[in-house]
């Protein structure tokens, strides 16, 4: 809906970690301008052009450097969560080098903001439910194992801000929708 809201068929418009595009192929069977990305095109652009017609596909990794075209707007959907911040610092500075004097970008952090309740959440909540689950599994007499692994990075609203403006961009509006990905981390 927010894209909806946002983007309009006069952009020049660039994905970022596009993937199979499955956001962007609504916006490009209606006629916008829109370019994605990633690190390789996927096979699957190849059948979706047969669906939803010719569109331009590139490979980029927005880490290593700006896109060799300029765009009006770019979007980033689901990505920010697996940027250190040394990373974050450098997707800012090569997303200004690849837009348009006036251009935006549509940044979607794709998970809560670090507060005080998700780091209980995720800190012990989620720690002690993964514990209370084992033992059940045990009493069950079924075996089990716990796997940890990396779940991305986390940033304050503020913090995004302050790195943004560090690379020339200036806050136009936030909106918060999403909290049921963190919540539908837990088991129970």
């Amino acid at each position: 809906k927010y894209l909806k809201n946002n983007l309009d068929n006069t952009m020049k418009i660039l994905s970022i970690a596009s993937g199979r595009c499955i956001n962007e192929l609504q916006f490009i069977f209606n006629k916008y301008n829109i370019t994605c990305s990633d690190l390789n095109i996927p096979k699957s652009h190849k059948h979706a052009k047969k669906i939803f017609g010719e569109f331009d596909y590139q490979e980029l990794n927005i880490l290593k450097s700006p896109s060799g075209e300029k765009y009006n707007c770019i979007i980033a959907l689901s990505l920010i969560y697996s940027f250190s911040e040394e990373n974050f610092k450098t997707f800012f500075d090569n997303i200004n080098k690849s837009l348009d004097m006036n251009g935006e970008l549509i940044l979607e952090s794709s998970s809560s903001e670090n507060n005080i309740l998700t780091f209980l959440y995720d800190q012990f909540y989620l720690k002690y439910e993964t514990f209370i689950i084992s033992k059940i599994f045990n009493l069950f007499g079924k075996t089990n194992s716990v796997a940890s692994r990396h779940h991305g990075y986390k940033f304050k609203d503020k913090e995004i801000v302050k790195i943004a403006k560090s690379n020339g961009f200036e806050l136009i509006e936030i909106k918060k929708k999403d909290y049921m990905t963190e919540i539908l981390r837990s088991k129970i």
